[in-house]
């Protein structure tokens, strides 16, 4: 087996296990918060960011299930149900003989992580010029080794960049950022229906790296991708953090009039 050929492999081995592990904390991350939220505000308090999250999130589910030629059965952008928990759902059905709709489960399930990273991207881009952000990602890629302390360096500067452009609507975009990353995370139904059609596309993505590697091309590192999603997930984990906050602080003067009357 070749350098190259090795090289490459670990390339797209190291590549999907980062990519799991940022899915995996985004979950873990909407989960603990949607729980928060409910635990101060009662269940409707997710409808606070619901009206606007879950109808993105199962948009994108749509437009990926058509995109990939699933059938539709039902599907319903918001429509929350206190008993089974529910917000939205998008019901759909494929054939396992067709690769390319196989594949599209995995599409499919990561749609709304997609769909909310490009939402709060164009909200970023309000927030400060989007010239900024590029100088934020070109610092990313040139500032010193290690993916850590860029990822750190990264989301200090997009807060400072937040900071120093804020306007008069700065409440409003925040209120929508914490409605969009609220929600973004692919639900566990979403990774289950999408684990076969992963499986494929990784043994895809293993046979193109072997092709580059038998055509003479080594896959870049993809550290600067890796790195701005990671701001992504932290500026995700702000504004999330936010919104629990307020929830606790909103919550304190009904939990003491409810204790007094005990």
């Amino acid at each position: 087996m070749s350098p190259l050929l090795v090289d490459n492999l670990i390339h797209v081995a190291a590549t999907w296990a980062g990519g799991a592990l940022l899915v995996a904390l985004l979950h873990l991350l909407e989960r603990v918060s949607s729980r928060q939220v409910a635990h101060n505000l009662g269940w409707r308090g997710v409808l606070v960011t619901g009206w606007l999250g879950v109808p993105v999130h199962e948009l994108s589910h749509l437009a990926a299930a058509l995109l990939f030629g699933h059938r539709v059965v039902a599907w319903k952008l918001f429509d929350p149900d206190p008993v089974s928990g529910t917000l939205g759902y998008v019901r759909h059905a494929y054939s396992r003989r067709s690769p390319w709709q196989l594949a599209g489960g995995f599409f499919i399930g990561l749609a709304p992580l997609a769909a909310g990273l490009l939402g709060l991207a164009a909200l970023l881009c309000w927030m400060a010029p989007g010239a900024s952000w590029l100088a934020v990602a070109r610092d990313l890629e040139l500032s010193a080794p290690g993916l850590a302390s860029r990822v750190l360096e990264g989301a200090r500067r997009s807060g400072g960049l937040i900071w120093e452009h804020r306007s008069l609507l700065l409440p409003v975009q925040v209120y929508l950022a914490v409605c969009l990353t609220s929600h973004m995370a692919p639900s566990r139904a979403d990774l289950a229906g999408g684990l076969w059609g992963g499986l494929l596309v990784l043994g895809l993505s293993a046979g193109g790296g072997a092709l580059a590697a038998h055509l003479g091309h080594r896959l870049g590192a993809g550290a600067l991708v890796l790195g701005l999603l990671l701001v992504l997930l932290l500026l995700a984990a702000v504004f999330q953090a936010l919104y629990v906050g307020l929830a606790r602080l909103v919550s304190r003067p009904a939990r003491g009039v409810l204790l007094r009357g005990e």
